[in-house]
Formats: structure tokens, C-alpha cells, sequence
């Protein structure tokens, strides 16, 4: 799964469940991909 800084290019790339979509857009992104990488 790739994190963007933008959540509707998010939605674009991966296509998620809207609970996914809440999250990413509740949440710090960048604080996401620290978590991921």
C-alpha cells in the first residue's frame, strides 16, 4: 500500500474501502509513512 500526502490521489492509486479513505484522511500521512517505510 502506497501513502500520499494527498488523500484523493490515495483514492486514485489504490482504490480503498471508504473506512480506509476516513483514516488516511484523519490521520497525519506523513506520520503513516514513517510507520510503513
Amino acid at each position: 500500500m502506497r501513502f500520499y500526502d494527498d488523500p484523493d490521489q490515495l483514492e486514485k492509486e489504490i482504490s480503498p474501502s471508504q473506512d480506509v479513505v476516513e483514516a488516511v484522511r484523519n490521520c497525519p500521512t506523513r506520520a503513516l509513512i514513517k510507520d510503513q517505510v
